[in-house]
């Protein structure tokens, strides 16, 4: 589509406006402290950074033993029972469950055993590398991972959302039905102002006893049901690796084409999304918006208006690089 009305890519916003509009968004509220962790092992490093908001429901965990790291990167869904009983547990007990053949499966059914989870949840991804020659992804839910070899993604976790027809499936069997509306999306443009515009798709009409969203959460009503994902990637010492796992408080203001391996630390990625959330967004009138604009335009004609912030959401990001290493001699 010929772009012959949008509007120009306006500079980033200044940090200090950045710093205003977030405390407006949340109600004058002070910008919380990050929080953030770095572990080395020999040249190999993994930083996890929480950036907690109003409902705090994003966790990280990080741990290196005998020779293996691991990474657990949490977003709580519905009320925070689920990421209160994560909270609660010990390095020994996290050490242990990933170590477990199916660790997600082995987690969901302590914590079903343990806690009411009917109005919570928790998307999760665990992460086990021995840094040398494989990396495993256990996932459920929105919160992803991607997978980078020098420089360039090759992996990436699956998406849970409507298009996942696993995540339908399930919805349609647990009784709840679908009606076609506009809703909110990203477009793909890579700019310093992200593109978003209204889109027909598959909205998710709960029953009462399954209310919490359509993507897969741990403790999802207290139905483990399946859709737990797994990816096993092997790669060679000579290869530079980074491992990126994040909340959707990163891949909701993240292009799909945009790569993310340029950032060395999960304090600098963070930063990024939190900046992105309150910057100018790029908002493109679909065809059916009826603004003075839209009536008059043209054909192949886009309008384009410029939104100042969007409210944002708890983010958590860990990232585990394995630099490349040389033999010498």
């Amino acid at each position: 589509m010929n772009n012959t009305n949008a509007i120009s890519n306006s500079a980033n916003i200044t940090e200090d406006d950045f710093q205003i509009r977030l405390n407006r968004l949340r109600n004058f509220k002070n910008l919380p402290e990050q929080e953030y962790n770095i572990l080395y092992s020999g040249e190999n490093v993994v930083s996890s950074s929480l950036w907690n908001l109003d409902k705090k429901q994003d966790f990280v965990w990080e741990a290196i033993q005998n020779g293996i790291l691991y990474s657990i990167v949490a977003d709580g869904h519905g009320k925070s029972v689920v990421v209160n009983w994560l909270k609660s547990k010990s390095d020994e007990y996290f050490i242990s469950i990933c170590d477990e053949t199916k660790p997600t499966e082995t987690l969901e059914k302590h914590l079903l055993e343990e806690a009411h989870t009917f109005d919570s949840g928790a998307c999760i991804s665990i992460i086990r590398t021995n840094m040398n020659t494989n990396v495993e992804v256990f996932n459920l839910g929105d919160t992803m991972t991607q997978i980078y070899k020098n420089g360039e993604k090759i992996a990436q976790s699956e998406s849970h959302n409507w298009n996942n027809l696993s995540e339908y499936e399930r919805k349609i069997n647990e009784g709840a039905t679908f009606s076609n509306e506009l809703m909110m999306a990203r477009l793909p443009e890579i700019t310093n102002n992200p593109h978003i515009t209204m889109i027909k798709g598959q909205r998710c009409n709960h029953t009462s006893s399954t209310n919490l969203q359509i993507t897969r959460a741990m403790g999802h009503s207290g139905n483990t049901g399946s859709n737990y994902g797994y990816l096993s990637i092997d790669f060679a010492r000579d290869d530079d690796i980074k491992i990126i796992t994040a909340s959707d408080g990163v891949w909701d203001v993240v292009h799909e084409n945009e790569s993310l391996a340029t950032y060395s630390t999960a304090a600098e990625l963070v930063n990024f999304a939190a900046h992105r959330w309150c910057a100018n967004w790029n908002y493109v009138h679909h065809d059916n918006h009826t603004c003075s604009k839209c009536k008059c335009k043209k054909p192949n004609e886009q309008i384009i208006s410029l939104q100042k912030g969007i409210s944002p959401d708890d983010i958590s990001v860990s990232i585990i690089h394995l630099p490349q290493i040389v033999e010498v001699g």
